[in-house]
């Protein structure tokens, strides 16, 4: 049996108010169309539905065993429809999962946590370790609700937006000999080993891409996955760490290094949100990104 939603929703006005005029009067309608609304009912279900006795329209016994599964399910269905039109963080219960690769993970994981537990209590954070592109299929099939990090060549199927873009500087511990240096040169910096981030064990990036346009080559000694660890390294030792600036300011407070400006020019790099397109227009999702945007001082 297929029914028009309208005549279910005539039913449960009907069922409510028990009265032709009341339920028209409920749904904006007039008594002429709640009538035909009624007949219609009738014929579908080869029943009264209702009928009238005095001043109200008394419910056969089909009608009322159907009426509350009629009614929790117009309930759900506008439930269903009230998230297409707004978003409440503060009442909202939800969940997230979000991929950020180490970058974007260590600028802005902790600031987006603390931001979602004070304006969202009942939205549940799942934030996962993940680089492009490998995020492609997590999110192409659902795993994933949205990446945070250095994006290149998104697909298609994919929409991107900026957070924020980075240049390079140079860290290094308290005690290391450039702490000394005025103004630090191209030979000052080949001078000292230094540790490299790369999450795939490479040992090459984008300081290395700036110096071979220079000829030069620098001595990494160690390369870690996480740029947490590189900067344990570089204050605990004599190595240089380079990274981008917010990075660069977050562990100068934290651990104690010294920040410089490299003396070339060093690729820069941007990070982004990817999301599917699918989840565009869903108001929560659209809420998440603009609470990353805000925290990113877009």
């Amino acid at each position: 049996m297929k029914l028009d939603l309208n005549l279910l929703r005539v039913l449960d006005a009907l069922m409510r108010k028990r009265s032709v005029t009341a339920a028209a009067q409920d749904l904006g309608l007039t008594q002429s169309s709640v009538s035909s609304g009624l007949n219609r009912l009738r014929t579908a279900f080869g029943d009264r539905v209702l009928e009238r006795q005095g001043n109200m329209m008394v419910p056969t016994r089909l009608a009322r065993d159907l009426w509350p599964e009629v009614a929790a399910g117009l309930t759900q269905i506008d439930a269903g429809l009230a998230t297409l039109s707004a978003f409440a963080p503060a009442t909202a219960i939800t969940a997230f999962r979000i991929g950020m690769d180490d970058y974007a993970l260590t600028v802005l994981g902790a600031s987006l946590s603390q931001h979602i537990m004070h304006t969202a209590p009942g939205v549940h954070l799942d934030i996962q370790p993940h680089v492009h592109p490998d995020v492609m299929d997590p999110l192409l099939n659902g795993q994933l609700d949205l990446f945070v990090g250095a994006v290149w060549r998104p697909a298609p199927e994919f929409l991107a937006a900026p957070l924020f873009e980075e240049e390079f500087v140079g860290l290094v511990g308290v005690h290391h000999p450039l702490t000394a240096t005025h103004e630090i040169t191209m030979a000052d910096f080949l001078a000292h080993k230094h540790v490299l981030t790369s999450s795939r064990g490479r040992t090459c990036g984008n300081v290395d891409a700036g110096l071979s346009l220079t000829g030069c080559t620098r001595e990494v000694s160690v390369v870690v996955p996480t740029f947490e660890t590189a900067a344990r390294i570089a204050a605990g030792g004599q190595l240089i760490f380079c990274c981008g600036r917010r990075l660069a300011e977050q562990f100068a407070l934290s651990h104690g290094l010294v920040a410089f400006d490299l003396p070339l020019i060093v690729p820069g790099f941007e990070i982004r949100m990817l999301w599917n397109r699918r989840d565009d227009r869903a108001p929560g999702h659209t809420w998440l990104r603009s609470v990353l945007t805000s925290l990113s001082g877009q």
